[in-house]
């Protein structure tokens, strides 16, 4: 018997999409508990980046680049490995959610 390798990193992205779609549903209206949840999904608790480095950590970034990032992946000007999936969670969200999932992610450690 023939066995395919799927290449890790697309298993985690896919992993990550898979979550985030079914996630969709819980994030309407806005909020931040339910955010942050999402967020864990692939950036790991509190977002620390322990689940899946690849995808960064986000706790105690700076604010004003959080929600620049934040801005730029809804916007779709970003591209890049995660850029889909980054599009699609945030780009319902308002400047002011992106401003508390900011604000929240800039004040952890």
């Amino acid at each position: 018997m023939l066995r395919m390798r799927t290449p890790r990193k697309a298993v985690l992205i896919g992993g990550c999409a898979i979550a985030l779609i079914s996630a969709m549903s819980q994030a309407l209206p806005f909020e931040l508990k339910s955010e942050v949840v999402r967020c864990e999904g692939c950036h790991g608790a509190s977002g620390r980046a322990d689940v899946m480095q690849n995808n960064g950590r986000i706790a105690g970034q700076n604010e004003a680049y959080l929600l620049y990032i934040l801005r730029e992946y809804r916007a779709g000007r970003l591209a890049g490995v995660n850029a889909a999936v980054m599009t699609y969670a945030v780009k319902q969200l308002s400047d002011d959610d992106l401003s508390a999932l900011s604000r929240y992610y800039a004040r952890l450690e």
